[in-house]
């Protein structure tokens, strides 16, 4: 039996989580529930996590939920002066309840149960602009949020210096960082801002499919390796002719817009990928995915997205298969019953491997897990009880 990356989880004031305990988790793991008890907000708490509380996660959280729309709106000659309240606004959707931040402490934890020594925390802070005499500028922070924080240089006399609003992100017992707000909307000035390098190797599908410039460059990293027999292999588990050869093409400049192809045994010609049905690209987009997450996290929204129901055991075969040959824990979401099937078929057919449905309920202001391993899930199926 594999070790797991993460064999609980426990999320605190994130997005729709006031406190969310999941005691166990599989090598594959699956998340039900109704809309808006916090399946994908599970999945981006482990994006976060797995990134290290990464600045450059937070910002594309928000901006994949609408959630900049204040500041990506605004003329850039207005953002430098009137963009902190917006800003504010705008990060008020990472905490649980949106709360008024920068009045009471508020901070979010995500990582494992009873292992604080492993958790990443993002909370709200007050800062101080400092530039050093290496013109490098620092901050750090203040007790109290205002405009102006007085103080006292020595001679007598009080100073005003501007505050600004921040997180201050930590990973375990790793040095705080302390980064403001206004950063957000620059993707350069980000860059400089990483507290550790990710935890693990992760890659996250959306509902959509993976993005061009995704497909493109996970491909460079495994063509003309064992890899890429894994994905042409996971293509032929689904497809309704024999497949002999995947490749990209495009020209270098047009990264985004490159085009899978593929060779079959009945075509003269090679086909593109797209013209064989959006449920191959899906599975080509999972199984890509897939062998770029080894040692790591693959994360899936609406795992059964594009899929017929027909191919859905295949792929969750698949999903069982590489996630222990390669060492990757994965967790996908759903709301669809055959896919629940089908996975529940996949994990009683992997003795090895530890699968786990995870089903959310709301109840009032809280949302609770029940947990299904291969066994319980085995006898909801048959009993057709309601997990999704």
């Amino acid at each position: 039996m594999a070790t797991l990356h993460l064999s609980s989880l426990a999320i605190k004031q994130f997005r729709s989580f006031r406190e969310l305990q999941i005691s166990q988790l599989g090598q594959v793991n699956l998340i039900t529930g109704k809309n808006g008890v916090g399946k994908s907000g599970l999945l981006e708490a482990l994006r976060l996590y797995a990134n290290s509380g990464s600045p450059r996660i937070l910002r594309q959280l928000l901006s994949d939920r609408d959630e900049l729309y204040r500041l990506q709106n605004q003329r850039e000659e207005l953002r430098e002066s009137s963009a902190e309240s917006d800003m504010v606004e705008s990060v008020r959707n990472l905490f649980f309840g949106r709360p008024e931040l920068y009045t009471q402490p508020t901070q979010i934890e995500i990582g494992p149960l009873g292992e604080p020594s492993a958790g990443l925390t993002v909370a709200a802070v007050s800062l101080v602009e400092e530039v050093g005499d290496d013109r490098v500028r620092r901050y750090r922070k203040t007790i109290q949020h205002s405009f102006f924080d007085i103080q006292g240089p020595g001679n007598g006399e009080n100073v005003f210096v501007e505050q600004i609003a921040g997180l201050a992100i930590q990973v375990g017992s790793a040095p705080e960082l302390a980064f403001p707000l206004n950063r957000l909307m620059d993707r350069g000035a980000m860059a400089d801002y990483r507290l550790l390098a990710p935890r693990y190797p992760f890659t996250y599908v959306p509902a959509q499919g993976l993005s061009s410039r995704d497909v493109s460059t996970f491909w460079e990293q495994i063509t003309l390796t064992d890899l890429e027999t894994q994905v042409q292999s996971a293509l032929n588990a689904v497809a309704p002719e024999a497949i002999e050869g995947i490749n990209v093409i495009g020209s270098v400049g047009g990264r985004i817009d490159r085009t899978v192809i593929v060779k079959t045994a009945a075509a003269h010609q090679p086909l593109s990928l797209r013209s064989m049905g959006e449920g191959l690209v899906r599975a080509f987009g999972l199984s890509l995915a897939l062998v770029n997450s080894r040692g790591g996290l693959l994360l899936v929204d609406e795992i059964d997205s594009g899929l017929h129901y027909s191919v859905q055991y295949e792929i969750w075969k698949l999903i069982f298969h590489l996630a222990q040959s390669l060492d990757i824990q994965v967790f996908a979401t759903t709301h669809s019953w055959d896919s629940v099937a089908a996975f529940q078929q996949a994990a009683a057919d992997n003795t090895e491997l530890k699968g786990m449905l995870i089903r959310l309920q709301r109840r009032g202001d809280e949302i609770i897990p029940t947990l299904f391993d291969e066994h319980k899930l085995a006898i909801a199926t048959r009993e057709q009880i309601e997990v999704r």
